[in-house]
């Protein structure tokens, strides 16, 4: 949005001031104008949108750094608790959950430092939700997720995923066409993994014919991929 806006006007700029520089002594002031005008263009929205890539991944490999620690936390802790046996394993599991709501929220907070960013991409914002998303359907905390989902793009498997746990939930009438849609357009593990999440929902309300068909389906497209 911001580098678009920026783009036109040094293109135009430029544009400007090519058709009234070398180009009229050669009879081809506009043409030559409108495309430097072009090109400056498209230099300011790759060298803008490189900019904003550069930033986001540093964002996202921040997380990844937050989320890497909580598994090794979550190991050596493993490992203490085997080496000293008789310990409470609810205690345990009780320390492990807390580490990685504090975890996932560190991730959440980092995600923050996106939002300045969101002027150069209209893009950006619904990104970094369906990101928020995923980490809140992590902390359990279905509010949120709701909140986001309307935010939030699913492209992929596991974001679809979730949206299809919460229209169960809610007892959406859209969830089954929305299914059977999807299940058209994805391939190998998306394919299985919405195969299976579907099928167990069809199985939860008793429904044992539509889940076995949505399987035999599932395994029949991904054979023929």
């Amino acid at each position: 949005m911001l580098g678009l806006a920026i783009g036109v006007i040094v293109g135009c700029a430029v544009a400007l001031l090519t058709s009234y520089g070398c180009g009229p002594v050669w009879g081809i002031g506009p043409i030559w104008g409108t495309v430097c005008g072009m090109v400056a263009l498209m230099i300011v929205q790759v060298a803008s949108g490189l900019y904003v890539r550069k930033k986001v991944n540093e964002i996202t490999t921040r997380i990844q750094r937050v989320m890497e620690e909580l598994q090794r936390k979550v190991n050596r802790k493993i490992q203490m608790f085997q080496q000293r046996p008789g310990g409470s394993q609810k205690m345990m599991q009780q320390q492990l959950e807390r580490d990685q709501a504090e975890s996932i929220r560190e991730a959440i907070e980092i995600t923050s430092g996106a939002e300045r960013y969101y002027k150069w991409n209209f893009m950006l914002k619904k990104q970094i939700n369906t990101m928020r998303m995923q980490l809140y359907f992590q902390l359990r905390d279905f509010a949120k997720v709701d909140e986001l989902m309307g935010q939030s793009m699913f492209f992929d498997a596991r974001s679809l995923a979730i949206k299809i746990v919460r229209m169960y939930k809610k007892e959406d009438p859209g969830l089954d066409a929305l299914c059977r849609k999807r299940l058209k357009k994805l391939k190998d593990d998306d394919l299985a993994l919405i195969a299976s999440l579907y099928s167990f929902i069809q199985l939860k309300r008793n429904d044992v014919e539509g889940a076995l068909n949505t399987l035999i389906a599932g395994i029949d497209e991904v054979s023929q991929q």
